[in-house]
């Protein structure tokens, strides 16, 4: 593939900015890491911590990396691939569902797997 490699330092502060702004203070992160198990030299995170890995001074581990991830709801495809060309045809495809489309229409995902959208749902009464 022509993609170009992310630049690491900026998606992890990108994750951590994100989990920032959904969470709350850095204290926050510090919290929800500590309350996942997750702790930096055997005690809570410091807000200082947080702020260099902000600042893309220090990274975090892995780990907590994707400990902040989970609990903000951070999508790593989103900021590792930026440009999937499918990200618009599943969003699209989604609000669609969500939209009850699922009941007049085929969905072609599941087309392909010989489901339509009727004809492959059952009800719990008729089974």
């Amino acid at each position: 593939m022509g993609e170009s490699r992310p630049n690491w330092k900026t998606v992890i502060g990108e994750v951590v900015r994100r989990s920032k702004k959904r969470l709350g203070k850095a204290e926050n992160l510090t919290r929800e890491l500590e309350r996942q198990g997750l702790l930096g030299r055997g005690e809570r995170y410091s807000d200082s911590a947080v702020s260099s890995w902000l600042n893309e001074g220090d990274s975090p581990s892995a780990e907590v990396l994707l400990a902040l991830a989970w609990a903000a709801h951070v999508s790593l495809d989103e900021l590792i691939f930026p440009e999937d060309p499918w990200r618009e045809e599943i969003q699209r495809r989604v609000a669609a569902l969500e939209a009850g489309a699922v009941g007049s229409t085929t969905v072609p995902a599941l087309q392909r797997g010989g489901i339509s959208g009727q004809a492959g749902l059952r009800d719990s009464a008729g089974g």
